[in-house]
């Protein structure tokens, strides 16, 4: 018993320990099950009648096959008249319904609508909630199983039950429910990397999905997805017609089978697009919570890795923000560079060197004529006093000579060899000892000898 649209549905199940006839067995059983509905009312439920239920009239009305003189579902062998045609019921009990469905399965024997010559057979029926017409059929073996009869070549029979109920119950098992990725692309105007109140969506913006179906480290599908008027974007994994899922736009990517439980997930977006005739960037990565934060990294434009928790788990949390991009100032290099020269050290030889300073001429005082003896002749003494008396401060030592002047003295001084050696030697030193300025001053006087 299964209930449709919040009917019940009643199966009649017969046959289930008649053996098989003599050609399957034993010998032939019929099942002849039936297939009723009945519809809620006030305080209870109400059984169908002459193929009519809370006031819908199904597909046998008046064949005198039900309660009230009709049926609510088509339940008959292919044809009414002829061979098979007294198999008016051939329903065996098994039932399934998925609930938001307008339709349901029964099994049958001789489940075929279009071929009378397809008896012995069992299998499945699809009938209309809505109408009670049988709208697809399918056999799970046929008289060849059944009996041996008709069997192609090469193929051997598998003595199943026939007519005489050979199915059991029916089970659905439905295909895992979808799973989808996706959300919003926005513009952060205040670039604090959440979605505020106000801020824009961000139309056309084409998003790249990479699926590692097996999460084994080997991307196994990349897909896109484009943002519709209101930003948004989607990916999922389900396959049915558009008219049936609900989606966000053409632009979206349905039907992707490597997007299942267990796949791992990055979403990739541009790092940088045209919007409103500027530049924007990726705004701050998880600056606030799932949902309401940016998630794609702004150098790379990828999010983390994600896992697809189970069947029917979507995951519309994935959302990514820009900002206006602004140039970095300018970066100034400051560089020092600094040069040695080195100059080669003065030499006495070379008198202009070094320029020393002269004393004044009112500031030269000639020694009295007791500081020096004269016990060799003048122009000896002005020798020696000129190249070895140490002069004092602010005296001329060209001056100093037996308290002659200065143009007599000068006069006086032999040009002879060993006064010029003497001078020379003099100077040779005080320049080693770091006394240019002395130095060139002796060189400077020898000069003028």
């Amino acid at each position: 018993r299964r209930r449709v649209d919040r009917s019940v549905v009643i199966g009649d199940q017969s046959g289930e320990d008649v053996p098989a006839g003599p050609f399957g067995g034993g010998g032939e059983g019929v099942s002849a099950g039936d297939l009723l509905r009945a519809c809620p009312s006030v305080g209870g439920w109400v059984l169908e009648s002459n193929g009519s239920c809370g006031g819908v009239a199904g597909a046998a009305v008046g064949s005198n096959e039900g309660p009230g003189g009709g049926e609510f579902y088509s339940d008959n062998f292919a044809q009414t008249t002829g061979f098979g045609g007294n198999h008016q019921e051939v329903t065996i009990g098994g039932l399934a319904k998925v609930p938001g469905m307008r339709s349901m399965l029964v099994t049958a024997f001789d489940p075929s609508t279009t071929n009378p010559n397809d008896w012995r057979a069992g299998g499945v029926r699809t009938s209309s909630s809505a109408t009670g017409t049988v709208t697809r059929f399918f056999d799970l073996f046929d008289k060849c199983d059944s009996s041996g009869w008709e069997c192609a070549v090469g193929r051997s029979k598998e003595l199943t039950f026939g007519k005489v109920n050979g199915l059991g119950d029916l089970v659905v098992l439905c295909d895992a429910a979808p799973v989808e990725v996706g959300d919003r692309v926005w513009f952060d105007a205040n670039a604090n990397g959440q979605q505020d109140a106000g801020e824009a969506d961000i139309a056309g913006v084409t998003v790249t999905v990479e699926i590692d179906a097996d999460d084994n480290g080997t991307i196994d599908t990349t897909t896109q997805a484009t943002t519709n008027a209101q930003g948004r974007w989607v990916v999922s994994s389900d396959t049915r017609p558009g008219g049936e899922r609900a989606g966000f736009g053409a632009a979206d990517d349905y039907g992707i089978a490597d997007l299942k439980p267990g796949a791992r997930v990055v979403v990739v977006a541009p790092t940088s697009l045209t919007y409103a005739g500027g530049t924007v960037v990726l705004t701050t990565a998880d600056a606030a919570g799932a949902g309401v934060d940016s998630d794609a990294a702004r150098d790379t434009g990828r999010t983390t890795s994600f896992v697809i928790a189970g069947p029917g788990v979507d995951d519309h949390t994935w959302d990514v923000g820009y900002t206006p991009y602004v140039a970095p100032p300018p970066t100034t290099t400051s560089t020092t560079s600094s040069t040695t020269t080195t100059a080669p050290p003065p030499t006495s030889a070379d008198p202009t060197t070094t320029t020393p300073a002269v004393p004044d001429a009112s500031s030269r005082v000639p020694p009295t004529p007791s500081t020096v003896a004269p016990t060799t002749p003048p122009s000896s003494v002005a020798v020696s006093a000129a190249t070895s008396a140490a002069p004092t401060t602010g005296a001329d030592p060209i001056t100093a000579g037996a308290g002659a002047s200065n143009s007599a003295g000068l006069s006086q001084l032999p040009r002879t060899g060993a006064g010029v050696l003497s001078a020379t030697v003099i100077a040779l030193a005080l320049v080693l000892a770091g006394s240019v300025l002395v130095g060139a001053a002796s060189g400077r006087r020898r000069r003028r000898l």
